[in-house]
C-alpha cells in the first residue's frame, strides 16, 4: 500500500473529523471510502433552500481573475 500526503483547508480537516466520527470510522481513509460509496443523488448537488440562482452578474464575478 503507498501512502500519499494531500493538502485541505483546516475546515475540511475538521469536516473529516467529523465525517469520522459520525461513520465510527477507524481512520481518514476509510472515512473518506464510507463517503465515497454513498449514493447522493445529481438532484441534490448544489440544492440549498435559503440560496437563490445565481444570477449572470454573480457567474461573471465568479470567473473574474
Amino acid at each position: 500500500m503507498t501512502v500519499v500526503t494531500i493538502t485541505i483547508e483546516e475546515s475540511t480537516l475538521q469536516l473529516l473529523k467529523a465525517l469520522k466520527e459520525k461513520t465510527s470510522s477507524k481512520n481518514f481513509d476509510d472515512a473518506i471510502r464510507k463517503l465515497a460509496g454513498m449514493n447522493v443523488p445529481k438532484s441534490m448537488f448544489g440544492v440549498h433552500p435559503e440560496m437563490s440562482s445565481f444570477t449572470d452578474k454573480d457567474r461573471i464575478r465568479f470567473h473574474e481573475l
